[in-house]
């Protein structure tokens, strides 16, 4: 495996980039794809991903105790995306 630096790794992330990994620090035990959605990633101080899954109501309920606005969730049907395998 090669293993970067912080600042490499930001200079290769580019908006709209996916990644496939399990973000444990927000409880996520499986891993899922996650978009960058940062318009200028490299010089901004954080970096801004969404993820996705296909367990809806467990997303519902997340969204819900996180008290996140309904509006910020997006569904997106398998056809819509080729590498999804779910709605």
């Amino acid at each position: 495996m090669i293993e970067f630096t912080a600042e490499q790794k930001f200079k290769i992330i580019k908006p709209g980039s996916v990644y496939y990994f399990a973000d444990k620090d927000y409880g996520l035990k499986e891993s899922h794809y996650h978009v960058v959605v940062n318009h200028n990633p490299q010089n901004e101080d954080d970096l801004i991903v969404v993820y996705s899954s296909s367990k809806i109501e467990n997303v519902l309920r997340r969204a819900q105790s996180y008290k996140y606005p309904s509006e910020s969730l997006v569904k997106v049907k398998k056809e819509e995306y080729e590498s999804f395998t779910e709605d």
